[in-house]
């Protein structure tokens, strides 16, 4: 017997029906067919859950078998983890961008975003966020419109019959989403540090972390990530070495910065990766991320700025750098997953 609820996922009016005494099918205009926990219980879901079934549910075919796992309360942390999502909105945004390049077969081809739902394509959450973004990349000159006499970038409401989005990617924004399928390739991470003697030994760890295998022993000094490492001095090279970084910096999949010593240039590469949509994992020594005052409560060395010390910082410790190369490769793992 159906029963009329909003759906789970997506709130839109649906269908609930009980499968075979145990599980909730639901029947939903736009997310189709699937079933979600018990006949005790449908599990509770975030926003960005949401966000990320809407997605899963709106490419999936109707007649995918996957539609018949059921999501549950116990399971539905690891069947979350399986959907790709981008980690930032900057990561949103370039996903948007290689969609559109991958979608265009030739130069001037309009690529077709539907309406009202054709949003959960790109992770947002609706469409004015949609909206916003193109409105955006278009300020960059990455995309145009069809000619249309109604903008296609205008948001719209469910009353109102505006015509599916029709988008150009201009040669810039080829140009820039060429930069983005090289990074989506690339297996390699830059690591931005202090250049001393005094932390040999962390680097050791750090290029265990990025280098070994995911499928050895966690203890092991083999565990790591399976990517290769760059660290500017160990590149030959006969360039002037800020291009050097630069260039390695655009190569890279994601890199790691350690604030250790408070140094400029690390904290320039950071930001630059950041700014580029390169993921950023951050380490400091644990002593090294407050400023230290004398007796007159006035600084006499800093700590890690202020702007940064509000992110999630890996810390380490001299003698615990065992328990940090595992930590690394675990935050590798959540940041990009393993190689």
């Amino acid at each position: 017997m159906n029963e009329q609820i909003k759906c789970p996922i997506c709130g839109l009016d649906a269908k609930k029906e009980i499968i075979e005494c145990k599980t909730n099918r639901i029947k939903c205009p736009v997310c189709k067919t699937f079933n979600i926990g018990d006949i005790f219980d449908i599990p509770s879901l975030t926003e960005d859950e949401k966000v990320k079934l809407r997605y899963y549910y709106y490419i999936l075919d109707e007649r995918d078998k996957n539609r018949l796992f059921s999501l549950t309360s116990d399971n539905k942390e690891k069947f979350l983890s399986k959907i790709i999502s981008p980690n930032t909105l900057i990561d949103k945004i370039d996903n948007l961008i290689k969609y559109l390049a991958d979608k265009t077969k030739f130069y001037g081809e309009p690529v077709l975003i539907p309406r009202l739902h054709g949003y959960r394509l790109f992770f947002c959450r609706d469409e004015k966020e949609l909206q916003h973004i193109l409105q955006e990349i278009k300020k960059l000159g990455y995309i145009s419109e069809d000619s249309n006499k109604v903008s296609t970038l205008e948001c719209c409401d469910d009353n109102q019959k505006y015509p599916d989005r029709k988008i150009i990617i201009t040669y810039k924004g080829l140009q820039y989403a060429k930069t983005l399928f090289n990074r989506l390739n690339s297996t390699q991470c830059f690591v931005a540090m202090w250049f001393d003697s005094s932390t040999q030994l962390l680097y050791e760890k750090i290029k265990n972390a990025v280098t070994g295998k995911p499928n050895v022993e966690r203890n092991s000094p083999e565990y790591g990530a399976n990517y290769n490492i760059m660290k500017i001095d160990e590149k030959e090279h006969v360039n002037y070495i800020p291009s050097e970084i630069i260039s390695e910096i655009k190569r890279s999949k994601f890199m790691i910065a350690d604030l250790t010593g408070y140094r400029g240039g690390v904290y320039y590469e950071a930001g630059f990766a950041e700014g580029l949509g390169i993921p950023v994992i951050l380490t400091c020594k644990k002593e090294w991320l407050e400023d230290i005052r004398d007796n007159n409560k006035q600084i006499i060395r800093n700590g890690v700025h202020f702007d940064l010390k509000q992110k999630n910082i890996l810390q380490w410790e001299e003698d615990k750098l065992d328990e940090f190369q595992r930590k690394l490769v675990s935050r590798i793992g959540e940041i990009v997953g393993f190689n």
